[in-house]
């Protein structure tokens, strides 16, 4: 028999006498209403608007790469991670102290815990199996967090939105009268991405630290994990030995280089967490706050189209931006054609032939909406000749593809040949 707190746990705080959560860890002196308008010499961030920030001074360093990459600590942000990275997780107990390979033994160990890994660990638990289950960020992975779930949330607006608008002829047919119309149809995009994280916190208790310990009896770490052997697994200064292992870490977005890019991100790094991301990637799509009025997507892939055509029902305005002349390049040409024609019907602009992608910087401006102008610079094929153009925009998207997210787990160490751009 295994104690339920034995696989892991959240930590008990005896100073307070309850359960540290991650909304125990908020600043709220950080929050004011409106926008925050600083003082001094012009900044281009500074109308953003205000929420409450997490205190990065007393947050265990083990957890601050997460508080990083979650935005806002809402309500429903801190519950998200109080279920899918309990604050100070107290890893599982160790198995024995005669230390022949390491202080825990497991009969499969798990390292990434998104949709893969979790199907894997549950059902070698299920069979019995004595498991461990290593996650360095959220439980849940891309689906649960930055994927699936948050973005049918959102095209579940997005299509609300546009549904009504489109209607109007058969609404005043069958008697119902909108004053304005179509125009009459307003988007609170604050509301809308409130209402996507509060079903992505709901949803998270399926994918709960506390179901796979207490109730699937997986023996859960929170950290990275990497071999330092082909049976043996380095965690939280930790040696773990197993018969099998499972590496389900998925991948990473991928960049297009361009000058300015890297600097742009530190600059919005340095308002802290306060400010709408402006160059995203999935990963940071759903931190947004504010909509941008001009957002520009790189990438004429499902996730871009997706997010393009869901960004311009809720009123941005989108354009993609390719390589090959064409949109969704693996599915057949008809399907493709059929597509693009109908984001075109929602008001997406395409830019399909860039040849170079040159840089992008902030020029000093601020739209209405309180967000910093942005100028991207590209270079486009058009007849028979190189043309280079600005775009202004105050929004970036990143939807490139993935690459596998392979580094740093020692494989080498494990005799498991990998490449970074194929992966295992």
């Amino acid at each position: 028999f295994v104690d339920d707190n034995a696989r892991g746990s959240k930590f008990f705080n005896d100073s307070t006498g309850k359960i540290d959560e991650w909304a125990d860890f908020i600043d709220p002196s950080s929050a004011e209403k409106g926008f925050k308008k600083r003082s001094g010499k012009h900044d281009p961030l500074q109308y953003q608007p205000s929420f409450t920030s997490p205190d990065f001074n007393v947050i265990p360093m083990k957890d601050v790469h997460v508080a990083s990459s979650v935005w806002p600590m809402d309500e429903h942000n801190t519950m998200l991670l109080d279920r899918v990275h309990p604050l100070n997780w107290q890893d599982p107990s160790p198995h024995h102290s005669d230390f022949k390979r390491g202080d825990s033994s497991f009969d499969l160990i798990v390292i990434g815990a998104g949709a893969g890994g979790l199907v894997s660990a549950t059902t070698a638990s299920n069979a019995g199996a004595r498991v461990a289950l290593i996650e360095a960020n959220l439980l849940g992975g891309d689906s649960l967090n930055t994927g699936s779930i948050p973005s049918k949330a959102l095209l579940h607006s997005a299509n609300l939105a546009y549904t009504a608008r489109s209607n109007m002829a058969h609404l005043s047919e069958s008697g119902i009268e909108i004053n304005g119309g179509s125009s009459a149809v307003k988007v609170n995009f604050s509301k809308v991405m409130k209402r996507m994280r509060r079903i992505r916190a709901e949803i998270s208790a399926k994918n709960s630290a506390e179901k796979f310990t207490k109730k699937q009896g997986v023996e859960v770490f929170f950290g990275r994990g990497s071999f330092n052997s082909d049976r043996t697994i380095l965690v939280n200064g930790r040696i773990l030995d197993f018969r099998k292992a499972v590496i389900a870490t998925g991948g990473i977005p991928a960049l297009v280089p361009m000058q300015g890019l890297e600097e742009l991100y530190e600059q919005t790094k340095r308002g802290g967490a306060r400010i709408n991301p402006l160059v995203m990637t999935h990963e940071t799509f759903f931190n947004m706050t504010i909509m941008p009025t001009r957002l520009a997507i790189i990438g004429p892939g499902v996730i871009g189209m997706e997010l393009g055509q869901a960004m311009q029902r809720l009123g941005s305005n989108v354009t993609i931006f390719g390589r090959s002349g064409r949109v969704l390049s693996r599915e057949d040409q008809d399907l493709s054609n059929l597509v693009r024609k109908q984001l075109e019907n929602d008001g997406v602009s395409f830019r399909l032939h860039v040849m170079e992608y040159i840089s992008i910087r902030t020029t000093g401006k601020v739209f209405k909406n309180g967000l910093p102008e942005l100028s991207m610079r590209i270079k486009e094929a058009g007849n028979m000749q190189f043309v280079e153009r600005e775009i202004k925009i105050d929004g970036l998207l990143f939807a490139v593809g993935r690459k596998p997210n392979v580094t740093g787990l020692g494989l080498n160490e494990a005799g498991i040949n990998c490449d970074e751009r194929t992966g295992l």
